[in-house]
């Protein structure tokens, strides 16, 4: 299936696009469990077609047993929308500088991805089984995946819904960021630590 882009308004009002690939199992009946498969690197994927190749043979074999799969191109910000975010965030100029550029967008992202899912399964586009989700995320996709599928410490924090999302069953992360990397926070860019990775 060719690539498209999920639309969606972020967190400070803006629209955002996060490109994905969706795989098809063959000659397989739905519904389908859903497996989103969400690529490491902190400098995040922004070319046109980047999606294609973002996790791809976990996305192609995924699809050979079943899944539909879902590879997302995360993007990174850049110019006055990473400056807007920083300043969302309350970060200075340094912590700005330092941090990941997908890092806070990838939870939202694949947020807006379930969405997108759910919708076309409700128009009929897709038949997919929306009990049967799953979320797998290497290095640095593996704090967005962690930090859907966990709540922090029984608590939600700042912004609508925040991080959480109920409807992944099985999150998978490999080769995990360690605590301290950049945007693995619960409440605050400046939390030296976060309940779900110490």
């Amino acid at each position: 299936m060719p690539f498209r882009d999920v639309v969606y308004t972020d967190i400070m009002g803006s629209e955002r696009r996060t490109e994905i690939t969706v795989r098809c199992p063959d000659g397989k009946p739905g519904p389908w469990p859903v497996l989103i498969v969400a690529h490491g690197g902190g400098d995040g994927r922004n070319d046109v077609g980047a999606s294609r190749g973002a996790m791809s043979q976990w996305g192609e074999w995924g699809a050979q047993h079943g899944y539909l799969t879902i590879a997302p191109a995360f993007r990174a910000r850049t110019g006055e929308d990473r400056e807007r975010l920083c300043t969302y965030l309350k970060m200075n100029a340094t912590q700005c500088a330092a941090s990941d550029g997908p890092a806070w967008d990838r939870p939202f992202d694949m947020k807006a991805i379930l969405d997108e899912v759910e919708r076309l399964s409700r128009e009929g586009a897709v038949r997919v089984d929306l009990n049967r989700i799953g979320v797998l995320g290497h290095s640095a996709g593996s704090t967005g995946v962690s930090s859907i599928g966990r709540e922090f410490n029984g608590q939600r924090s700042v912004g609508p819904g925040y991080f959480i999302d109920p409807r992944p069953r099985a999150v998978v992360a490999l080769s995990a960021t360690s605590p301290g990397y950049s945007c693995t926070f619960d409440t605050t860019f400046n939390g030296r630590t976060t309940s779900w990775s110490t």
